[in-house]
């Protein structure tokens, strides 16, 4: 660029220069600018050394990805004295079911070109008892798929008639749309960390896939092309262990799966390693169904004691 011919002594030039993204950026994190300027006019070497400037420019893709959950139930009051066969047939006897729903959404607005996914399910206990015992496969709604899991049904219990899942996924859903159901989004935790780091130095996301005092399941999903305001449903279905909880001997029990999830392809070859990653728990709670109905009776009776009050 020609800046000014002549350029008279003590002044300032300003203009700009509008560049536009190639199809690839070779998954930069910076863009590198230098900028040079000379004269034709000889020039003394010691104020040679501002004649060059160099600066980064971040490349980021603007996206907002989103995860909700739910479990249905939420709450399972059991009773210690049901007995369960030691032998199971069908579904049933194993226990009752449990489905948790997990949404994967993009807010926008740029797209996601992919994502990986990953729900860590609680199928054992550290004694390699049943848990939440795997019923079927993950069933996906929407751009994304689960690579196929092995620990689906090991004991070959006859599955039962149910209402098809794609309307017991629309009652789930109806309810992962309503704020008082749905378990709050965590928040997006950055991983970007320095090249050379020690080795004794824990790594964030690996902690993050720890799967706690279980023995868990990791279901390896991705979501692809998700656009602005799209969304991924991935549903499991599951059966409660019964016997296995009988053996812990606790009254009341929280039993959790995870979800863990980032990006990992953006438009234009950006690199994603800026966005992080985010992380959502979604909780079942057992209680013993005396303990159940006792919160329940004194519930009753705490509303009954405020309404004579308020009317006396």
């Amino acid at each position: 660029c020609d800046l000014g011919n002549p350029m008279p002594a003590n002044s300032t030039l300003a203009f700009k220069i509008l560049l536009a993204p190639s199809k690839s950026l070779s998954a930069r994190q910076d863009l590198k600018f230098t900028v040079k300027v000379n004269s034709t006019n000889a020039e003394l070497i010691e104020t040679l050394y501002d004649n060059l400037r160099e600066f980064n420019l971040p490349v980021r893709v603007e996206v907002n990805v989103t995860i909700h959950g739910i479990s249905e139930p939420q709450v399972i009051a059991y009773n210690k004295s049901d007995l369960l066969p030691s032998v199971k047939i069908s579904e049933s006897e194993a226990g009752p079911e449990v489905i948790h729903v997990y949404a994967v959404g993009n807010k926008g607005p740029s797209m996601v070109r992919e994502a990986e996914v990953d729900i860590l399910w609680p199928t054992f206990t550290l004694q390699n008892k049943p848990l939440l015992y795997l019923m079927e496969q993950p069933e996906v709604q929407g751009k994304g798929r689960c690579k196929e899991i092995p620990d689906v049904n090991p004991h070959n219990l006859k599955i039962e008639l149910k209402k098809p899942h794609s309307s017991g996924l629309t009652d789930l859903e109806e309810k992962l749309s309503s704020k008082e159901n749905r378990y709050p989004e965590e928040e997006e935790k950055r991983t970007r960390e320095k090249r050379n780091v020690e080795p004794s130095i824990p790594n964030p996301f690996q902690e993050e896939m720890s799967c706690g005092p279980t023995l868990c399941t990791k279901i390896e999903c991705t979501v692809y092309n998700l656009t602005k305001d799209e969304q991924v449903i991935f549903m499991i279905r599951s059966r409660l262990w019964k016997n296995t909880l009988d053996e812990l001997g606790l009254d009341d029990v929280q039993i959790s799966s995870k979800l863990v999830s980032r990006v990992t392809a953006l438009p234009h070859g950006v690199d994603p390693t800026y966005l992080g990653y985010k992380a959502l728990f979604v909780s079942i709670m057992l209680q013993q169904s005396f303990n159940f109905f006792v919160s329940y009776l004194l519930s009753i009776f705490l509303n009954f004691i405020e309404a004579k009050f308020f009317f006396s």
